[in-house]
């Protein structure tokens, strides 16, 4: 089996919040709004990855990222 290293640098206008957001934090939801965008990708029923990584996600569904 290939090993794959993926490194994700979150600077500038993405913080970790946006890229995988817990999706039932009620704070979260309270405090930042901006980050309930449609289009997410549900890893489980805590968490998302946000849409323009779609790619980590499918990574994360064939269990290939972690």
């Amino acid at each position: 089996m290939r090993q794959k290293f993926v490194f994700i640098l979150l600077g500038g206008g993405m913080d970790g919040l946006a890229a995988l957001r817990p999706d039932n934090d009620e704070v979260l939801k309270a405090k930042r709004p901006d980050l309930l965008l449609d289009g997410y990708h549900k890893t489980n029923s805590d968490f998302a990855f946000h849409p323009k990584l779609s790619t980590l996600h499918q990574l994360f569904e064939n269990k290939e990222l972690s």
